[in-house]
């Protein structure tokens, strides 16, 4: 679309209506957006400012459970239909191991324990290794069958051409980036934002997918795991999601303090597993 080209008469009906402001996160940081471009966004929302609850006549609302840079990422949306993700963070890298040590031969590093769920559910090994007996054949099917369903989970949105960016070593923390996307898509589903959710949901799949699991980096995922199952019910796509994901990288993870820590406190997740890793014997 070109700067010359004409505004759409919604566009420039909601940019003329009235501002709402919103209160926002514990330090009650105020913004003003257009109602209008808030009451398009879904049924409550359009209640909130227009119907006849306290917020609607006053005009404004506070959001103190509201994190502000989700609720930036929101308005950013409302205007937009687009949202930035957060940065990764970069964490320092400890210095080189001194000439004289040698290291193990046995020893696994980070780099032979990283998993990457693009190449392998599209034609790549499941393993270096070829499969000693059918048994280990077997295992090695099973894993490639649960890759191929969490790469096909329908989660398409063709007209975001959104691309995320990979991480390529176990000192980028990526942590900041999946809770930007899950906290955005928690506050889609509340407010029932369909197609922000749709969106969101997309992005997340897609950044799961690029995302190599070096075993120092298993903790960016898990901790999105609680969000998703405090804010949504049984058989929602974002529970599909991260349970099918899981299922992928179950034996890499197994020992992470991270991941055991989430079986044992979300039990519907835990479940879900479970329910989901078994199906994969029948």
């Amino acid at each position: 679309m070109t700067f010359n080209s004409p505004a759409s008469p919604i566009i420039v009906s909601s940019l003329a209506s009235k501002p709402f402001v919103f209160v926002v996160g514990e330090e009650l940081k105020t913004f003003h957006i257009h109602k209008d471009l808030i009451g398009q966004l879904s049924p409550a929302l359009s209640a909130l400012v227009n119907g006849r609850m306290k917020e609607a006549r006053e005009g404004r609302v506070e959001w103190p459970d509201l994190d502000v840079d989700t609720f930036v990422r929101f308005a950013k949306y409302a205007y937009s239909r687009d949202y930035v993700e957060a940065d990764p963070e970069m964490l320092p890298h400890p210095p080189p191991p001194a000439p004289e040590i040698a290291q193990p031969q046995d020893s696994q590093s980070s780099q032979n324990q990283m998993i990457d769920l693009t190449n392998q559910a599209d034609g790549g090994s499941v393993g270096e290794d070829t499969p000693a007996n059918d048994d280990e054949q077997s295992c090695a099917n099973l894993k490639y069958s649960a890759m191929r369903r969490f790469v096909k989970l329908e989660m398409e949105h063709p007209d975001d051409l959104w691309e995320p960016r990979p991480n390529v070593d176990p000192y980028e923390k990526y942590e900041p980036v999946f809770m930007s996307h899950v906290r955005l898509y928690a506050l889609a589903e509340k407010y029932g934002i369909e197609k922000l959710k749709t969106l969101t949901l997309h992005r997340m799949h897609l950044a799961l997918q690029r995302f190599t699991i070096f075993p120092e980096r298993v903790g960016d995922v898990v901790c999105i795991v609680p969000i998703i199952y405090d804010y949504t019910v049984a058989g929602d796509m974002a529970r599909e999601m991260i349970v099918q994901f899981f299922c992928c990288v179950a034996e890499h993870v197994k020992v992470n303090r991270d991941f055991r820590f989430a079986l044992r406190s979300v039990g519907e997740f835990a479940d879900d597993l479970f329910q989901e890793m078994t199906s994969r014997l029948l």
